[in-house]
C-alpha cells in the first residue's frame, strides 16, 4: 500500500511508564489478544487482494487513459468520456504500423500519387465491422462487470476500514487516557524532580554551612591555639612575677631588718644624744658659771701693768692698810702655814722657777682648768660620737636611699604586674567571650548537623524486599499477605506463573483485609502477564505514592498456578 499509519501505544508492563510504537507483523497490527489474530490475517489477505486489484485497475486505467480524450473535438461536441479508436496502416517498405491521418472534416488523407484504389482492393464489410464493435462492447461489459465487482469489494473494504477506524478510534481513546495518565505521571515526576532539586539545594546549603562550620572550627582551633599560647605566656609571666614578688618580699624583709637595725641605732643614738644634751646642758651651766667667775676676776685685775692705786689693787684682808704690801701665796693650797712671799724682780715682775721645779706654770691644779679638761674630754667624746652618729646617719641615709630605690622599683614592678594582670584579665574576659560565642556556634552547628543527619536519614536510599508467593497456587478469590509500605514511595512487583495472570491490586489505610479497596477495570491497578515464553507467563510493574497497606488478590475466575511473586519497596 502507498499509505501507512503509525500508532503510538502506552507500555503499561514496562518498569517505567513509556510510550512505544505499535509493532507490525508483515504490515499488520501486532496485538497480544487472540481475538485480533483472525482479523489481522484477514486484513493481510485483503491487503494482498487489494494490491492485485489495484495493479489490474491501474493497467486498465492506463489503457483507457490512452484512448479517452485524445485528439480534437469532433463537430463541436465534447470528447470527454468518448472512447477513441486509432486506425493504423502498415508501412510495407519499413515494416511498421503507423496511424492514419484525417483532415479537419474527418476525411482520410491520402496521397493521390501513391493511392491506387480499386473495387477489388477495397473490401469493406459492414457485418465484420459490426461484429468487431459487438466484441468490443462485450469486452467493455465484461470490464464493467469486473469494475462493479471491484466496487463491491471496495465497498466491503471501506466497511472493514470503517470498522478498523472505529477500533483505532477506541484504541486512540485508550491512548488518550493513557496520555492523560502519562501526563499526570510526568507531572508527578516533575514534582518529584523539583523536590529532589529542593533537597539537592538543601544539601548544597548544608554543605556550605558545614564548610563554614569547618572553617569556624578551624578558626576556633587557631584562636584556641593562640589563647593557649597567650595563657602559656601569661603563666610564664605570672611565674616570673611570683619569683619577682618572692625576691621583692625577700628584699622587703631585708629592708625591714635594716630598718629595724637602723631604728635600734637611731634609738641608741637618740639616747646618746639625750645624754650628750644633758652633758652639754650641764657644761653650759658650768661654762656660764666659769664665765661669771672669769668676768668677776677680770674685773678685779688691772687693765695694764705698773703700780696701781689702792682702788685698782687686789684687796687683801689685813690689820692695817699702811705701809707696803707683800704678795704671798701658799705652797700647799689647803695649808695656810705654807704661805710665803712671792719673788719679784726689780721691775716688779713675778719670778717663776721653771728649772728646778720648785715653781710651776701648770695651772692644771686649778679647779677651773680641771673642769675645762673634763669638759674638753667630754666634748671630744661627744665629737667622736657625733662623728660616729654622722657616719651612721650617712649609712642610714644610703640604706634609706637604696630602700627607696628598691621600693620605687617594687612599686614599678607591682604597677607593671598590675597592668599585666589587667591585660591578662581583659584577654581572659575576651577569651571567655570567644569561648562562649564558640560554644554558641558549636551548639548551632551541632543542631544543624543533627537536622542534616535527620534530613539525610529521611532521604537516604532505602529498600525492602520480600517474597509473597514462591511457586504456589493461588485460587480464584485468594489473596496474598498484606504489605505495609510505610516510609516508602515506590513499589516494584514482578513474578511469574504457568498460566495467564490477572491479579488486582488492593489498597487500604488500615491493616485490615475487610478495609481493602479494589479499583476494577483499571489497567494500572492490575497485574497482567504478557505472552508466555516457554510456557511461563511473566509480569512486572511499578506503583508509586500508594496507600500504606497493599494486597494482591485473584479475581480472574480461575486458579493461578505455580505463582511466584516478589516485591521491592524504595523511597
Amino acid at each position: 500500500m502507498s499509505n501507512t499509519l503509525e500508532i503510538i501505544g502506552h507500555d503499561v508492563n514496562a518498569s517505567q511508564n513509556k510510550r512505544r510504537a505499535v509493532q507490525l507483523n508483515d504490515g499488520g497490527l501486532k496485538v497480544f489478544a487472540p481475538e485480533f489474530a483472525t482479523l489481522d490475517q484477514g486484513i493481510n489477505n485483503l491487503e494482498t487482494y487489494l494490491d492485485q486489484v489495484e495493479t489490474k485497475l491501474t493497467s486498465i486505467d492506463t489503457r483507457i487513459g490512452d484512448s479517452v480524450n485524445v485528439g480534437t473535438t469532433e463537430y463541436g461536441e465534447s470528447a470527454n468520456g468518448r472512447l477513441n479508436v486509432y486506425a493504423y496502416g502498415r508501412d510495407a517498405s519499413n515494416g511498421l504500423m503507423k496511424p492514419l491521418k484525417l483532415d479537419a472534416s474527418g476525411r482520410l488523407e491520402c496521397s493521390v500519387d501513391a493511392l491506387e484504389v480499386t473495387a477489388e482492393t477495397i473490401n469493406l464489410s459492414t457485418d465484420n465491422l459490426e461484429a468487431l464493435i459487438g466484441q468490443t462492447n462485450t469486452k467493455i461489459d465484461t470490464a464493467d462487470a469486473v469494475l462493479d465487482a471491484s466496487l463491491v469489494k471496495q465497498t466491503n473494504i471501506e466497511t472493514l476500514i470503517t470498522s478498523t477506524n472505529s477500533k483505532i478510534d477506541t484504541a486512540d481513546a485508550v491512548l488518550d487516557a493513557s496520555l492523560v495518565k502519562q501526563t499526570n505521571i510526568e507531572t508527578l515526576i516533575t514534582s518529584t524532580n523539583s523536590k529532589i532539586d529542593t533537597a539537592d539545594a538543601v544539601l548544597d546549603a548544608s554543605l556550605v554551612k558545614q564548610t563554614a562550620i569547618e572553617t569556624l572550627i578551624t578558626t576556633s582551633n587557631s584562636v584556641q591555639d593562640n589563647v593557649l599560647t597567650k595563657l602559656g605566656e601569661i603563666e610564664t609571666t605570672n611565674n616570673a612575677n611570683q619569683v619577682l614578688l618572692g625576691t621583692i618580699d625577700e628584699d622587703t624583709n631585708a629592708i625591714k631588718g635594716h630598718v629595724d637595725g637602723i631604728e635600734t641605732l637611731i634609738t641608741s643614738t637618740n639616747s646618746k644624744i639625750d645624754t650628750f644634751d644633758a652633758v652639754l646642758d650641764a657644761s653650759l651651766v658650768k661654762h656660764t658659771n666659769n664665765e661669771t667667775l672669769i668676768t668677776a676676776m677680770s674685773a678685779k685685775l688691772p687693765a695694764s701693768l705698773g703700780a696701781k692705786s689702792v682702788a685698782n689693787s687686789i684687796s687683801t684682808c689685813r690689820d692695817s692698810d699702811a705701809g707696803s704690801y707683800d704678795m704671798t701665796a701658799r705652797t700647799t693650797i689647803g695649808n695656810a702655814s705654807t704661805t710665803t712671799a712671792l719673788l719679784c724682780d726689780s721691775g716688779g715682775r713675778l719670778q717663776v722657777d721653771v728649772i728646778s721645779g720648785g715653781g710651776s706654770t701648770d695651772v692644771s691644779a686649778l679647779s677651773t682648768h680641771a673642769k675645762q679638761d673634763t669638759i674638753i674630754g667630754h666634748l671630744d667624746g661627744v665629737e667622736s660620737k657625733l662623728d660616729h652618729l654622722s657616719d651612721n646617719i650617712d649609712t642610714l641615709d644610703a640604706v634609706q636611699d637604696n630602700a627607696l630605690t628598691k621600693l620605687t622599683n617594687i612599686e614599678s614592678l607591682i604597677t607593671t604586674a598590675d597592668a599585666v594582670l589587667d591585660a591578662s584579665l581583659v584577654k581572659q574576659t575576651n577569651l571567655e567571650t570567644l569561648i562562649t560565642a564558640l560554644d554558641t556556634v558549636q551548639d548551632n552547628a551541632l543542631t544543624k548537623l543533627t537536622n542534616n543527619e535527620t534530613l539525610l536519614t529521611s532521604i537516604a536510599p532505602r529498600t525492602a524486599t520480600a517474597t509473597l508467593s514462591a511457586a504456589t497456587n493461588l485460587a480464584d478469590g485468594g489473596a496474598l499477605a498484606i504489605v505495609d509500605t510505610d516510609g516508602y514511595r515506590y513499589m516494584t512487583i514482578f513474578g511469574k506463573a504457568t498460566n495467564d495472570i490477572d491479579l488486582f491490586i488492593q489498597y487500604s489505610l488500615t491493616n485490615s483485609a475487610g478495609a481493602m479497596i479494589s479499583l476494577y477495570n483499571e489497567t494500572p491497578y492490575k497485574l497482567q502477564s504478557v505472552s508466555p515464553i516457554n510456557g511461563i507467563y511473566t509480569f512486572n510493574t511499578t506503583i508509586e505514592h500508594m496507600a500504606r497497606y497493599v494486597r494482591f488478590i485473584n479475581f480472574s475466575g480461575s486458579q493461578v498456578n505455580a505463582l511466584t511473586l516478589y516485591y521491592q519497596l524504595s523511597n
